[in-house]
C-alpha cells in the first residue's frame, strides 16, 4: 500500500496529524491498532485544554505562559511553539463541533491556586491556562474530520517496524492485522508517529490489581520502533507520578471539588483548603510527594472530603467526571445508594510513569530523514504536535518520490517467520505475554523503583531483564492474532524498560521525582538531555544542551 504520509496512531495527535496533512494536499493513511474513534488518550474524553488564548490573557502574559510550561530540561522553543498554536489549535476544534465553551464562554475552573482569577474567561481579569470543557465524542469529531478528508483510516492493524532505504530515509512500515494474520507492507514518502507514552500500570506494577487487565494500550511502541530505526530518545531516565483513587478510576483529579484531607480532618498540604472551592479544586490531591508525606507522619489514608459542597457543585462536577471516562464511577454510587455530598474518598500515588520520548525539532522531525513523532503530552501538546508534524511532513513529500519496497524483502521475510513462530508455539514449555508482563513488574519494582535504587540495584535489574528479554524472545506464545500484538507491546516495553535503567544509572542525580539513593542532589552541572542512540544494536549515551530562543543554552 503507498501513500504520502503514513500515520502510526491516532488519539488527538494522530487525528491531527491525518487531517492536517491532508489539508496540505497529501494523501494520507492512519494506522491504529485499536479503533480511532475510541483511541489514545482522548478515547473516552478529556476535562481540561491547557491554553494561551491572546484576547483573553493579554500579550503581558504570554511570558509567564511560557515560564510556566519551561522545565529546567525543556527545549524552549518546542514551548515557546505550543504557546502560540495552542489557541490555533482549539479554534480548529470547536470548528469542527467540540464543546469547548460553557454556557457560551470559555471557562477557567480546577487546577488552581488561591490568588488566581478569571473563571468566566473575560479579557484582562483570566490568569488562569486550564479551559474546563466537556465532550465525550471528541475523538469521534475528530475522527469524522479526518474521514471528510479522505484520510484512509485501517482500524485494528499494529504498525510494527519501520523501513529504511539505503541512505537511512524511513521509507514506510510494516503492520499486522490484530484480527487475523495478514501483514501489511506500507511505502510512504513521510512516517508521523504518535503513539504517545508508557502508561503509568505498564512499566511498574499498579497499586491496585483488582479487576485490571494489564492490557493498557501504551507501550512504548512509537518511541521504539523510531530507537531501532536510529532516532535519538531522551528523558529515559524521568520520570512522574500521579495520585487516584484508591479502587476507582486515576482520572478526574483536577476536577474533584473538596478538601483533601489526612486521618486527623485536617488539610495536607499547600493551599491547605479549609473549605471546597469550584473554581480551585485543590491541588493538594495531585500531589504525590503530599500524599507520601501523610502516610510517613502516621496519619494516612487520604481523603478527597467533598462533603461540603452545594447541590449546583456536585451537579458541575458530575458534569466533568463524564468527560473523564468516569461514567461507570458515577453509576456505580447511584446504584449504591453513595452521595457525593456525604461520603470522603480515599486516594492513593500510583507507581511512576516513565518519561521517554524522541528528541525532536520544532517540525517534530526526529534525526532520521523521513520520520516526524508527536511528543507525548497534554491534550493541548498532542493537538499542537499533530498539527505541526502533519503539515511538515506533508509540505516534505512535495519533493520526494516513493520508494520501492522490493530491496526490503529481507525485512518482510524475518518479520512473516517471527510472527509465525510464535502463533505457532504450543504447549507448557512456552509463556503468555501477561506472565512475560508479570516478569517485568517484578524486575521494576525490585530494582528500579525510586527512591530505593542505587548503582548495585539498577545493574542487578539489568542483568534480570537481559536474561528476561532472552527468554521471552525464545519462549512466549500466541493463541491468536490479537494475542501476537500483546506479544509484540511486551517486548517493547523490554526495550524500554532496558534504556530506563540504563539511562538512570547514567544519570548520576536525583531530579524531581526521578530519585536515586546513591545520588539524593540534584547536580546543576546535568542540566543536559541525556540522549540515547542506538549503535549496532546497543544504547550509545550522549549529553546534549535544551535548545534556547536566545542562542544561550543552561
Amino acid at each position: 500500500m503507498s501513500t504520502d504520509v503514513l500515520v502510526v496512531g491516532a488519539g488527538a495527535g494522530g487525528l491531527m496529524a491525518a487531517i492536517s496533512a491532508a489539508d496540505c494536499g497529501a494523501r494520507v493513511i492512519l494506522c491504529e491498532k485499536g479503533n480511532a474513534r475510541r483511541s489514545g488518550g482522548i478515547w473516552s474524553g478529556n476535562d481540561h485544554y491547557c491554553c494561551y488564548v491572546p484576547e483573553i490573557h493579554g500579550p503581558a502574559f504570554r511570558a509567564n505562559f511560557i515560564k510556566e510550561n519551561l522545565p529546567d530540561l525543556a527545549d524552549e522553543d518546542l514551548v515557546v511553539q505550543f504557546t502560540d498554536l495552542s489557541y490555533k489549535a482549539l479554534q480548529k476544534w470547536e470548528e469542527w463541533g467540540v464543546n469547548i465553551k460553557t454556557h457560551g464562554h470559555y471557562e477557567f475552573t480546577g487546577h488552581g491556586w488561591p490568588g488566581s482569577s478569571g473563571k468566566r474567561g473575560e479579557p484582562g481579569k483570566t490568569d488562569r491556562t486550564n479551559i474546563h470543557f466537556s465532550d465525550n465524542q471528541l475523538c469521534v469529531k475528530l475522527e469524522k474530520q479526518a474521514r471528510k478528508r479522505n484520510v484512509r483510516i485501517m482500524n485494528r492493524v499494529m504498525v510494527t517496524e519501520l523501513l529504511k532505504d539505503t541512505h537511512g530515509r524511513v521509507v514506510g512500515a510494516i503492520g499486522i492485522s490484530t484480527r487475523d494474520m495478514t501483514l501489511f507492507v506500507f511505502q510512504a514518502k513521510c512516517t508521523v508517529i504518535n503513539k504517545g507514552g508508557v502508561e503509568g500500570n505498564r512499566l511498574y506494577p499498579s497499586p491496585h490489581l483488582i479487576g485490571y487487565s494489564m492490557a493498557q494500550p501504551g507501550t512504548g511502541e512509537g518511541a521504539m520502533m523510531a530507537y531501532r530505526a536510529g532516532a535519538d530518545i531522551q528523558n529515559a531516565e524521568f520520570c512522574y507520578r500521579q495520585t487516584s483513587l484508591r479502587f476507582g478510576p486515576w482520572a478526574g483529579r483536577g476536577t474533584w471539588i473538596g478538601v483533601a484531607r489526612d486521618s486527623e480532618d485536617k488539610p495536607i498540604a499547600p493551599p491547605y483548603l479549609e473549605r471546597p472551592d469550584a473554581e480551585l479544586g485543590d491541588p493538594a490531591i495531585e500531589d504525590p510527594d503530599a500524599l507520601d508525606h501523610v502516610w510517613e507522619m502516621g496519619k494516612g489514608p487520604v481523603w478527597m472530603d467533598p462533603r461540603a459542597i452545594s447541590q449546583d457543585d456536585e451537579r458541575y462536577m458530575r458534569w466533568g467526571f463524564e468527560s473523564e471516562a468516569m461514567v461507570p464511577f458515577l453509576r456505580w454510587l447511584d446504584q449504591e445508594n453513595i452521595s457525593l455530598r456525604k461520603t470522603r474518598f480515599e486516594f492513593i500515588t500510583m507507581q511512576p510513569r516513565t518519561n521517554i520520548q524522541v528528541r525532536v525539532d520544532t517540525h517534530f522531525r526526529t534525526t532520521i530523514e523521513g520520520l516526524y513523532v508527536i511528543s507525548p503530552g497534554f491534550l493541548s501538546w498532542s493537538a499542537v504536535g499533530g498539527m505541526v508534524a502533519g503539515e511538515s511532513a506533508a509540505k516534505a513529500t512535495k519533493a520526494l518520490e516513493l520508494e520501492d519496497s522490493v530491496e526490503h524483502h529481507d525485512t518482510l521475510s524475518q518479520s512473516k517467520a517471527q510472527y509465525e513462530e510464535i502463533l505457532g508455539r504450543e504447549g507448557e514449555q512456552f509463556a503468555g505475554w501477561r506472565e512475560a508482563q508479570w516478569a517485568i513488574w517484578q524486575v521494576m519494582h525490585c530494582y528500579a523503583l525510586p527512591p530505593n535504587r542505587t548503582e548495585s540495584t539498577l545493574m542487578a535489574g539489568h542483568r534480570h531483564l537481559l536474561r528476561l528479554k532472552d527468554l521471552a524472545k525464545k519462549g512466549l506464545k500466541a493463541a491468536n492474532p490479537h494475542d501476537l500484538y500483546h506479544v509484540i507491546e511486551v517486548l517493547n516495553l523490554m526495550d524500554v524498560a532496558e534504556l530506563v535503567l540504563l539511562a538512570v544509572n547514567e544519570r548520576k542525580e536525583s531530579r524531581g521525582q526521578a530519585r536515586r539513593q546513591d545520588y539524593p542532589f540534584t547536580n546543576p552541572m546535568l542540566n543536559e538531555f541525556l540522549v540515547i542512540t542506538q549503535k549496532e544494536s546497543k544504547p550509545a549515551f550522549r549529553w546534549e544542551k535544551p535548545r534556547r530562543i536566545s542562542g544561550n543554552a543552561s
